[in-house]
């Protein structure tokens, strides 16, 4: 048969494919470029108590409230647990478990911020901060520790200080930074964060008068002072920060993210310190009491409060407590003498000195978690899910929550798991052996790779059928 050349025939075929490829779901190869009308003035609170699993918040309740009464915490409606191996270990450090909220992978413990493969991990907070909106960290240790820094920094050892710090100053832009850590910068390091316009603030005071604009308050040469000893009328609380925090974040009408974190919940956990575990986590808190009254006033926003682990193995077993309980007729002094006394007058026990694999709380508040279960267990990757989702204008969906799979295999750990979980009249605790298997993860994929692919076969074997009506003709 002679050549015809482009019929009709051929030029309506074209037309018709071009169509079927022009439908197709389009893979977000970044997987994090929002569309433009998504988001838009939403904001998201993330508070992390470190080392504080659901026998620290009991010990905290006891002492401030009393058994049987409920810490700002228990009011949540939504209260699910989360794992927190690592990618090379059945318990995790701070900066695997930090760099699993802040970025959805699974990391080997010391690691901030990256994994074996992939050095540059996109957090939460750079995906808020690409959208326009504004940002900030909080935390009672500094601000190049573990927890704060999975949220900005990209390093191979959690101990690269320096490297951290250069990071924040000379790569980010994060509108509040408030923590310890006054010698950790240089005066150059400082003079550079004064010339893209932070105000510096050292104490109480200073914080107070500050109304808007970007704040970096360093407000002890290091870490911040325990709450048993912190200086009433010089240093922040972490509730005091929290609320300047949120005042001044507000003010961008693009939404925001804050990450807060109760950092020494933990260190009282490695010291066995009852008191320390009580007064850390009450402090902590407090934070979280006026971030909820923030979103309760703000729809537009929601307020997840978890940890990165349980620390110390904590058990609480009994008290010998009275009925006198801190109260705001009180001053802060006393009532921090009240609650070192009541948290002597409790008997604990303790099966660790570091960290455990025991699942953590996730506690949820919001508007966006109306639809789903009250209780759940989850993986802390998935709370970088729902954060992701929740950004982008997406609704939040518990069948985006993938387990997170693995290429190597590394070792299997028996521990042991406590799960606590409480209402406003009574406390049940039961204790199972879990097994855990850690092996390095992947990114969670982007589920419209699925569609992409069935799309694209549907598209060939149509392909094939106009060829074969074609070639017949």
């Amino acid at each position: 048969m002679a050549h015809q050349g482009i019929t009709g025939k051929h030029v309506m075929a074209m037309l018709l494919l071009s169509t079927i490829l022009i439908s197709l779901p389009v893979l977000n190869v970044t997987s994090y470029e929002p569309e433009m009308d998504l988001g838009v003035g939403v904001s998201i609170i993330l508070m992390i108590g470190d080392g504080m699993g659901y026998e620290h918040i009991k010990m905290a309740r006891w002492v401030e409230v009393g058994p049987g009464q409920n810490l700002t915490m228990d009011t949540f409606s939504y209260n699910w647990s989360a794992t927190t191996y690592s990618a090379d270990a059945a318990i995790t450090d701070s900066a695997a478990a930090g760099t699993a909220i802040a970025t959805g992978n699974k990391t080997n413990n010391g690691m901030v911020g990256m994994t074996p493969t992939n050095p540059d991990l996109l957090t939460i907070l750079e995906i808020a901060e690409s959208m326009g909106k504004a940002t900030g960290l909080i935390s009672t240790t500094r601000f190049n520790h573990a927890t704060p820094a999975a949220f900005y920094a990209n390093v191979e050892d959690r101990g690269y200080y320096t490297e951290i710090t250069r990071q924040l100053v000379e790569e980010k832009d994060i509108e509040i930074v408030l923590s310890g850590g006054y010698t950790q910068m240089s005066s150059a390091q400082k003079s550079t964060m004064q010339s893209n316009g932070y105000t510096i603030v050292r104490n109480r005071a200073e914080l107070d008068a500050v109304t808007s604009g970007k704040v970096l308050g360093l407000f002890a040469d290091s870490y911040m002072t325990e709450e048993l000893l912190r200086p009433l009328s010089t240093e922040p609380s972490l509730e005091e920060m929290t609320n300047k925090s949120l005042q001044i974040l507000s003010q961008d009408s693009d939404g925001f993210f804050l990450m807060v974190e109760g950092g020494q919940i933990d260190w009282a956990g490695h010291d066995n310190d009852q008191v320390g575990v009580a007064l850390e986590t009450i402090a902590f808190d407090k934070a979280v009491n006026i971030s909820l009254q923030y979103v309760q006033e703000h729809s537009d926003t929601i307020l997840i409060v978890t940890s990165d682990h349980e620390t110390g193995g904590l058990t609480v077993v009994s008290n010998i407590l009275n009925d006198e309980l801190p109260s705001e007729s009180n001053t802060e002094a006393d009532n921090r003498a009240l609650r070192e006394e009541r948290a002597e007058n409790v008997t604990v026990t303790w099966t660790s000195n570091d960290h455990t694999a025991t699942p953590v709380p996730v506690f949820l508040y919001g508007n966006a978690f109306n639809d789903l279960p009250e209780s759940y267990s989850i993986d802390n990757t998935h709370i970088f899910t729902m954060m992701r989702s929740y950004i982008l204008g997406n609704p939040i969906n518990v069948t985006d929550f993938t387990t997170p799979t693995t290429t190597t295999t590394t070792t299997t750990t028996t521990t042991t798991t406590t799960t606590t979980t409480t209402t406003t009249t009574s406390t049940s605790t039961t204790t199972t052996s879990t097994t855990i298997t850690t092996t390095t993860t992947q990114t969670l994929p982007d589920p419209t790779l699925g569609y992409l692919l069935i799309g694209s076969l549907g598209a060939v074997v149509l392909i094939i059928v106009i060829l074969m009506v074609l070639r017949k003709r």
